[in-house]
């Protein structure tokens, strides 16, 4: 048969090592299984193939490919390709090479591979009297390699806990062998043991603080993913991390709030740097004052063995002249829990024309149940100590949008 030439050629795929033995023609060599193959028959009911003599045969290799992708299947029979032979590509099945394909001498290329073009694809040898003087196999496996996702991807633990960590197959097709290891070593610590896709530990010890590597294979291909175990012998909570967001104009004075229970050595730091000079502790929040852009970064709240990351982003204030004066008035400085507390945002200079005030919680999705924040005025029917925290009044102008923000500090929280 004969087929489009195809402009632009396929990659080569991965080729499996089963090659055959590529006598060289005319030698009559061990001659390969014929069973499974055939031509594409008449136009009814297909036929197997049975060759009329008994060709030489020049092996059999398997080609992988992933559905979408090119590969080229190249058989090895140059050797053999004395003047006046020819070389034919068919599929052992009988059915027709889709037309997406192209055949070039020794090479067919298989473009945009899918699940139908796998199967055995027969190339022969023929003479001008059209005889079938060699044939080799080439067996297409249309398979895609592993993708994989780890649960949890870090974890912080107590020495003598059991914790696991499981190798999820997103994608792929089976059979996948999935190999834990520890990275920078071929061996798992004795506290750890594989069990299909779950990585166990029993008995956990701070020396098993590490990354450790699922690996899945296939015959496609092949994927890695890194889990993380940190073991954390400080404390009775297994020093959980807890992560919050904050960000503030330049100038303002703001509170990062540690959730975390008080105690006598609580402490602040800075990842990466030391704490700002104007930075100082409020019961369990570090207060900054009159903030740069150079505080902006990740700090840590430490208390008994457990942190929380606070990271601070400071936005740089650019001179606008027709920015409004926006100010803050709280009914009450010092408010306590249980207390009522009114804010108010108001805005000169606008003269009232086109102007759109609203509230918001810094680092919040709302504001709270017990919050009711309309236009210029911010309430608080009963104070809570979760009602601490970082507020925002954003006024909306023609002009462009401005806010001032407000740190609400609870009294009797601590």
């Amino acid at each position: 048969g004969q087929y489009p030439s195809q402009g632009s050629q396929g990659g080569q795929g991965g080729r499996g090592d089963q090659g055959g033995q590529g006598g060289i023609y005319p030698s009559q060599g061990d001659q390969g299984s014929q069973g499974g193959r055939g031509d594409q028959g008449g136009q009814g009911e297909r036929y197997p193939y049975q060759p009329d003599n008994n060709p030489t045969s020049m092996g059999q290799q398997d080609y992988y490919v992933e559905p979408g992708n090119n590969v080229q299947l190249v058989a090895n029979v140059v050797g053999n390709m004395a003047p006046g032979i020819n070389t034919v590509w068919k599929r052992g099945d009988g059915v027709p090479i889709n037309r997406r394909h192209s055949q070039q001498n020794n090479i067919l290329y298989i473009n945009n591979a899918e699940r139908a073009d796998q199967g055995i694809y027969v190339c022969q040898g023929v003479d001008t009297t059209g005889s079938i003087l060699f044939e080799y196999n080439a067996n297409l496996v249309i398979a895609a390699s592993p993708r994989i996702r780890l649960d949890p991807q870090q974890q912080i633990v107590r020495p003598g806990d059991s914790p696991q960590i499981e190798c999820q197959i997103v994608q792929g097709d089976q059979p996948i062998r999935i190999q834990w290891s520890r990275e920078g070593s071929q061996e798992l610590p004795t506290s750890v043991a594989q069990n299909g896709p779950i990585l166990q530990f029993r008995g956990i010890a701070v020396s098993d603080t590490g990354r450790y590597v699922c690996k899945a294979s296939n015959a496609a291909g092949q994927s890695e993913a890194v889990a993380e175990v940190i073991v954390n012998d400080a404390g009775d909570d297994g020093g959980m991390i807890e992560m919050q967001q904050l960000s503030s104009s330049q100038g303002a004075t703001v509170d990062l709030p540690c959730r975390l229970a008080p105690s006598d050595d609580m402490k602040w730091r800075k990842e990466g740097g030391s704490l700002p000079d104007r930075a100082t502790q409020v019961r369990t929040a570090l207060r900054i004052e009159r903030v740069t852009v150079e505080d902006s970064g990740k700090y840590i709240c430490t208390s008994q063995g457990r942190m929380q990351y606070v990271t601070l982003m400071v936005e740089r204030l650019t001179v606008n002249p027709a920015k409004p004066k926006i100010s803050i008035t709280p009914s009450n400085t010092s408010p306590a829990i249980g207390d009522f507390l009114d804010v108010k945002c108001e805005v000169e200079g606008l003269a009232g024309r086109g102007l759109k005030v609203s509230w918001a919680k810094i680092g919040q999705s709302d504001m709270g149940d017990n919050v009711n924040g309309r236009a210029t005025l911010m309430r608080i029917e009963t104070v809570t100590r979760e009602n601490e925290g970082l507020y925002r009044c954003t006024v909306e102008t023609r002009a462009g949008t401005f806010y001032e923000d407000y740190t609400l500090s609870v009294s009797g929280s601590a």
